[in-house]
């Protein structure tokens, strides 16, 4: 069964709040004049806020760039009815696509949903648009131009677009040695998403060719400290450290396998 209560500290502990920029964006309607239940929960949620003003944004595209306006109308307002009446078993089955006994989380699923079914019929330019829009408020600008920043970013921006809805799910990678040409990220992945809890961290070791990082082989050396590529928990003060050792002293670029 779904734990509310785990789903809300994970998200609380991951990051403080949703908007990392000075800008809260959402909903796409005055919540003053709220009326609806699924109204109200949309205002008193900051991920359903955005959601919905996401979804507002991207029909609006559609809208505009469209030469058949009158089906995509017709789909949203067929999508918007069963929403308003998402408790209504008779009346929600456009709105809902979770059957899984998860409470409340299924509504973010639905939106998530709904969201990316829109955004998928974006053109490319109007995606770059409203990706740039949406990544900008949850903190990722332009992107770097030092290759290894760059990478890190990139995956942690996709994370973050992917994951801006339903953020039961949380994907992150962080530099933790740069020795040229010798690049070591952590990756940490946490999901409370379909009622179970999953967590691990690992380590990934790149090479840095012709400003691109190139993924290689280290499987052995992580075995040997007990950092298997999923590795559910990590002593970063030893483990960690008696790794980053032994790569020294390995000239991993030149002689290790590399991942294709």
């Amino acid at each position: 069964m779904f734990n509310k209560f785990i789903y809300t500290g994970l998200v609380i502990l991951l990051s403080g709040s949703l908007y990392a920029s000075d800008v809260k964006i959402g909903p796409s309607f005055d919540c003053k004049k709220a009326k609806l239940a699924i109204e109200v929960e949309i205002c008193n949620d900051e991920s359903l806020s955005l959601a919905d003003q996401f979804i507002h944004d991207v029909y609006s595209l559609l809208i505009r760039n469209s030469v058949n306006k009158d089906a995509i109308v017709r789909d949203q307002k067929d999508w918007l009815f069963s929403r308003n009446n998402y408790k209504d078993e008779n009346r929600n089955s456009r709105f809902l696509v979770e059957a899984t006994p998860m409470g409340d989380l299924s509504i973010y699923f639905s939106f998530q949903s709904r969201a990316m079914e829109l955004y998928d019929r974006l053109d490319a330019k109007s995606q770059r648009t409203i990706r740039a829009k949406y990544l900008k408020i949850l903190g990722f600008d332009e992107p770097p131009s030092d290759p290894v920043e760059k990478y890190i970013f990139e995956y942690n921006s996709n994370s973050a677009f992917s994951n801006m809805i339903v953020d039961c799910l949380y994907a992150n990678l962080e530099l933790i040695n740069k020795d040229e040409p010798i690049v070591v990220l952590l990756e940490t992945y946490h999901s409370v998403c379909g009622g179970s809890s999953i967590h691990y961290t690992g380590i990934n070791v790149y090479c840095l060719e012709s400003s691109e990082l190139v993924p290689i082989n280290t499987d052995s050396l992580k075995e040997s400290h007990e950092l298997s590529v999923k590795y559910p928990e990590i002593d970063q003060d030893e483990k960690i450290a008696g790794f980053l050792n032994d790569l020294r002293s390995m000239k991993l670029c030149e002689a290790t396998t590399k991942v294709h």
